[in-house]
């Protein structure tokens, strides 16, 4: 099964999380889910052979992992047209 980017997931706490930027390190593919419903629950996870999702629980992993993730993200304009489609705000004042 292949995981894209903005592809929703159940986990198995049965909580749906969006898959807001993948990296790849080091020949392993690590995922930033955000969940749907609560803001700040962010998890790490690391793809596994069985393709089983792993949650990362290494801090220095994690903090070398965030450019890559930044990366993703720039690369695949969603911030862009995220911003495109902001109301402006300067208008509404």
């Amino acid at each position: 099964m292949e995981i894209e980017l903005l592809d929703v997931l159940t986990l198995d706490n049965n909580q749906e999380y969006i898959v807001g930027s993948i990296a790849k390190k080091d020949n392993n593919t690590y995922y930033c889910l955000l969940n749907k419903e609560i803001n700040d629950d962010i998890i790490i996870c690391q793809r596994k052979e069985n393709d089983k999702l792993t949650e990362v629980n290494n801090h220095e992993l994690i903090k070398t992992l965030l450019p890559e993730f930044y990366k993703s993200i720039k690369e695949s304009h969603l911030l862009d047209e995220f911003l495109k489609n902001l109301p402006d705000f300067e208008e509404n004042a």
